[in-house]
């Protein structure tokens, strides 16, 4: 069940302002938040993961891919 949206831009958001509620690790922002911490914390192989992760489920996440360029 897809708990996000995707705008024509790429920008992948939640569905709704309670959100985040049951994110897990099929959510791709989710992931590209763990991400964000694992990268501000210079663990970058990690951070390398979840972002994988995120852009295996939704590949036009355009700000997952952005972020994976980074690590």
């Amino acid at each position: 069940m897809q708990k996000y949206w995707l705008a024509e831009d790429g920008t992948v958001r939640c569905l709704d302002e309670s959100c985040p509620q049951e994110c897990d690790m099929g959510c791709p922002i989710y992931l590209q938040t763990l991400a964000i911490e694992c990268f501000q914390k210079d663990h970058l192989e990690e951070a390398t993961g979840y972002l994988e992760k995120a852009v295996a489920i939704e590949p036009t996440f355009a700000e997952a891919w952005n972020n994976l360029a980074a690590c």
